[in-house]
């Protein structure tokens, strides 16, 4: 997916050029990690929507899921660039290599966090209202949203951490830049949060609780909260029992996170 159908994500010009400057510089300090060269550009999903919803989340991941290609003597081989982006606001449908299934689970709760009267719908609602065929859904939620992956090369499942962590070192600030770019009002790291305050950040700050348990802290390097809560690909594979749990776990969270009357909150 090229800069030109990225447009449709309707980046202001001077955000446009200021991603571009960004992704420029990533892509030279990444190459020595990614033996095939790709680098898959992400961010805000679609700009006008986004800059009028509240709150804007940015979810912070570890990488796409777009595992490498190798020939039969084990050579890489190249693969596809895609905008994760522009994809997203196309309805995350068209690929199953990319985990479209597990999606709708950011769907969701994203459109009880952003609800207007922040009241979340009973479970059996939502999880029949966004579902893998709710395209028109999906892409409403969609755009709502900012997405960073830490790393912009494709990987499998399960993140190789020994390989990640040298990668990150060169390009943290990159992270923490994109971040700022996008503006956000939360930021909901999936899987990410020891790494973004240990090794982005660099960050040693005692982390509050929401009155449920649920860790997070306002990030010095980028003036906004940061939330730990797991990767939304467990999400599918969890029992019946537990999902509607974890779901209303973040909604509350980010709403308790942003309510002056909370203990440390009103971020």
């Amino acid at each position: 997916m090229g800069i030109d159908e990225s447009l449709n994500r309707e980046l202001p010009s001077d955000l446009f050029e200021k991603e571009r400057v960004i992704f420029a510089q990533w892509r030279n300090r990444q190459a020595p990690f990614a033996a095939d060269g790709q680098f898959i550009e992400d961010g805000i999903v679609h700009y006008p929507t986004y800059s009028r919803t509240y709150p804007k989340l940015l979810f912070l991941l570890k990488e796409p899921n777009d595992s490498p290609k190798v020939d039969a003597a084990g050579n890489p081989q190249d693969r596809d660039e895609w905008n994760l982006a522009a994809w997203l606001g196309q309805g995350a449908l068209t690929d199953p290599l990319r985990g479209y299934k597990s999606w709708e689970v950011i769907a969701r709760w994203v459109h009880d966090i952003t609800a207007s009267n922040q009241t979340p719908l009973p479970w059996a609602d939502i999880e029949k209202q966004i579902g893998q065929h709710s395209v028109a859904e999906r892409v409403a939620q969609f755009r709502k949203i900012a997405v960073v992956n830490i790393k912009k090369s494709g990987g499998g499942g399960n993140t190789n951490m020994e390989q990640l962590l040298p990668e990150i070192a060169v390009t943290r600030e990159l992270i923490t830049s994109q971040i700022r770019l996008c503006d956000p009002t939360v930021v909901v790291c999936g899987g990410t949060f020891v790494t973004y305050r240990d090794k982005i950040a660099q960050e040693a700050v005692k982390p509050n609780y929401t009155p449920r348990g649920v860790r997070w802290y306002l990030s010095p390097e980028i003036g906004i909260p940061v939330i730990d809560y797991p990767h939304y690909t467990y999400f599918p594979h969890l029992s019946p029992a537990v999902k509607p749990a974890m779901h209303y776990g973040l909604v509350d969270a980010v709403l308790a996170i942003l309510s002056p009357t909370v203990p440390g909150g009103g971020a």
